[in-house]
């Protein structure tokens, strides 16, 4: 944070600002389940969901999971949850590993499609569909990668103090200097001189909010960093 404090939010709900969907849920009298949903390990601001796996385990597939909501499902309708959200892996690590096209990638699909199958066979025999609605969503898209930006090299070479934190496709700089960011922004931008660079900004976050100003606010500095080179 601007203190320099490195925080970990681990599985603590602590750290979560808005409501969670499955408290949101539970407030409104409606039961909740989760399995390795982020941030659903503990209760928030002493609300959480009725039924929660834990702790996370990654080695945990598909399969359990859908064995675990379809039994969710079974119970009684006084201790049935309405609303149930899992956490799947999907296709990130083979893909953060091997990138999109990889032949993992697609095996990955095949596997987790066999999953998600059964989870709507399941809703079938059960003849659910009338009151069920299957949302399914993913937090990131995937590209390949033609070549790796190295952040460290040039504020090393600039004599800035930082500490970069790599997350695969993007990453965090966090200065030692806070009133270093304008010479930070310039050596990172000094790369994009040799060539005009686009860089597209996007959010969900609604416009005029803090995070939408935020993102306006970082592509106008790596513009005016970069003279102009990186829009």
């Amino acid at each position: 944070d601007r203190a320099g404090r490195h925080f970990d939010y681990s599985n603590d709900a602590s750290w979560i600002e808005a409501e969670p969907l499955w408290v949101a849920a539970e407030r409104q009298g409606v039961r909740a389940a989760t399995f390795f949903w982020v941030g659903s390990e503990t209760d928030w601001r002493g609300r959480g969901a009725s039924y929660r796996m834990k702790p996370f385990d990654e080695s945990i597939g598909e399969a359990q999971k859908v064995d675990q909501i379809l039994a969710w499902l079974d119970l009684p309708a006084e201790a049935r949850p309405g609303l149930i959200m899992a956490w799947w892996h999907g296709c990130d690590h083979p893909g953060h590993e091997e990138g999109p096209d990889s032949p993992e990638i697609a095996a990955q699909l095949l596997a987790q499609d066999a999953e998600l199958l059964r989870l709507l066979e399941g809703l079938d025999s059960r003849k659910a569909w009338p009151h069920t609605t299957v949302i399914v969503a993913s937090d990131h898209g995937m590209t390949a990668l033609e070549t790796l930006a190295d952040a460290d090299a040039p504020l090393a070479a600039s004599g800035i103090p930082a500490r970069v934190a790599s997350g695969g496709g993007d990453a965090q700089v966090y200065l030692g200097d806070a009133s270093q960011r304008d010479a930070a922004l310039a050596a990172l931008a000094q790369p994009a001189r040799a060539q005009p660079v686009t860089i597209k900004l996007g959010t969900l976050a609604p416009q005029g909010s803090t995070w939408h100003d935020l993102l306006k606010e970082m592509g106008q500095r790596w513009e005016q960093a970069s003279g102009g080179q990186v829009k």
